[in-house]
């Protein structure tokens, strides 16, 4: 039957993430993805910035407020960082996926840890995830 592999409703995460306007840091709020592996972003409006990076937080923190959270590279050494344009569904290849199932706390930036940008007006993205198995 077609779709058969499609993940249940309730076996994915559609979590919206706001990057705020006039923010130079071009960072989200913390968002708590412990049970789930980031596979794609929808960006259902414009944005300033042409690619997304992230910050995760420390493994052993408890709560995503009081972590600490620093900028997420591979380890290659560089930057995990997705292009990106509004108006998009991106979806990651498997091979970013596997870099997020070991994050619990993510954050989200507008730009890279070196030059991020700073959006012209308040942004919602949508965080899609998948459960970690």
């Amino acid at each position: 039957m077609a779709g058969e592999d499609a993940l249940e409703p309730s076996r994915r995460l559609v979590l919206p993430v706001n990057i705020a306007g006039g923010d130079a840091s071009g960072l989200s709020p913390s968002v708590d993805m412990t049970n789930f592996v980031l596979t794609g972003v929808l960006i259902p409006t414009v944005l300033t910035g042409t690619a997304l990076t992230f910050q995760a937080a420390s493994p052993a923190a408890k709560d995503k407020d009081k972590a600490d959270y620093f900028n997420l590279f591979d380890s290659a050494g560089a930057e995990v960082s997705v292009t990106v344009a509004g108006l998009r569904y991106v979806a990651f290849t498997q091979a970013h996926s596997e870099l997020f199932k070991a994050v619990n706390y993510l954050k989200v930036r507008s730009g890279t840890a070196a030059s991020p940008t700073t959006e012209a007006a308040n942004r919602t993205l949508y965080l899609i995830g998948a459960v970690k198995f």
